[in-house]
C-alpha cells in the first residue's frame, strides 16, 4: 500500500491567519489517496479542503468559493467517511490553512493513505 506524508511547518501556518495559502500535491502518479489523516496539535484550528486538478483552476480564479473543513486543535481528522460517500472522488491537492488568529506552535504532519 502506498502512503505519503508531508509536513506544514508552524512558520508556514503562521504566514496568514485565514484562507488557503498552502496547496499540497497529494497524488502519486495517477493514484489518489482514499484517506487523509492527521492529528492537529499545531496549537490552532486549521481548515482543510480537497481538490482535483480541474478544481485547482477554479480555486485560482476565485478562492472565496472554497470553504474548508475546520479541525480544532487537539482533534483528529480522517477523510475516510467523507470519501466513502463518493468513491469516485479524486483528490490530487490538499488546501490547508490556519483558521484562527495567533501563532501555531507546532508543525502539522498530514498523512495520505491507501492510494487507489
Amino acid at each position: 500500500m502506498n502512503n505519503k506524508k508531508f509536513t506544514i511547518t508552524s512558520a508556514e501556518l503562521n504566514t496568514t491567519s485565514t484562507g488557503f495559502p498552502h496547496i499540497e500535491p497529494c497524488s502519486i502518479g495517477t493514484s489518489t489517496p482514499n484517506n487523509i489523516y492527521f492529528i492537529n496539535n499545531c496549537g490552532k484550528t486549521v481548515e482543510i479542503n480537497f481538490m482535483a486538478t480541474s478544481e485547482k483552476n477554479e480555486f485560482t480564479d476565485d478562492a472565496t468559493t472554497f470553504i474548508g473543513i475546520p479541525v480544532p486543535n487537539g482533534s483528529t481528522f480522517s477523510s475516510k467517511a467523507i470519501l466513502e460517500e463518493s468513491n469516485a472522488r479524486i483528490i490530487q491537492f490538499l488546501l490547508v490553512a490556519k483558521a484562527e488568529s495567533g501563532d501555531a506552535t507546532a508543525d502539522l504532519d498530514i498523512y495520505c493513505l491507501d492510494y487507489i
